[in-house]
């Protein structure tokens, strides 16, 4: 006699499914911590599959051999150099610790140093903009007085496509940029 067929999900391969979920689950938690380390062998495994490949062939077959020079390789070429970058990195990062605690560099002097320069910079930067556009009516305040020799020089204003950015800061008249039309 044949055993019935039934259709949908019975009792027992409902429990089996989620034995099945709730091990994959448990497997992926105890995987966590070599994620990183996973990956990174995924990655390698990618990259260097070529050169393995060209090594298996020229080795006559050899896998072993292949795989074998081909670990060395990334050994000497990717994880020597990454530990030894990480050390240098790391004792930088130590040196600077130690100056910083010594009171040999002053990085609360540095900051201030650099923003007085950035905030000199957009100062001196920012004086006296302009910007023309062909037709506006701002054109025809450019060919007023600061196109005079005696007003310390000309304007540097110019006419093209898009518009012209004039600086008139202390004792310049030049033009900075020339912006074409989008």
């Amino acid at each position: 006699m044949k055993a019935k067929q039934v259709s949908g999900w019975s009792l027992e391969n409902i429990g089996f499914a989620a034995l099945v979920v709730a091990v994959t689950l448990l497997f992926a938690w105890m995987l966590t911590p070599y994620f990183g380390a996973i990956l990174w062998g995924l990655v390698a495994a990618i990259v260097f599959r070529p050169l393995y490949l060209w090594l298996a062939v020229r080795l006559g077959g050899r896998q072993g051999l292949a795989a074998g020079i081909t670990l060395v390789l990334i050994v000497a070429v990717v994880i020597v150099p990454a530990a030894l970058l990480g050390a240098s990195l790391v004792s930088e990062a130590s040196s600077l610790y130690a100056r910083v605690q010594n009171g040999e560099l002053d990085l609360g002097a540095m900051l201030a140093k650099a923003s007085h320069a950035l905030h000199w910079t957009s100062r001196r930067l920012g004086t006296g903009v302009r910007a023309y556009r062909p037709g506006s009516p701002a054109r025809a305040h450019r060919a007023e007085p600061f196109d005079r020799p005696e007003d310390g020089g000309g304007t540097g204003a110019v006419r093209g496509a898009g518009r012209a950015v004039v600086y008139r800061g202390a004792g310049h008249h030049a033009v900075s940029d020339l912006l074409s039309a989008a």
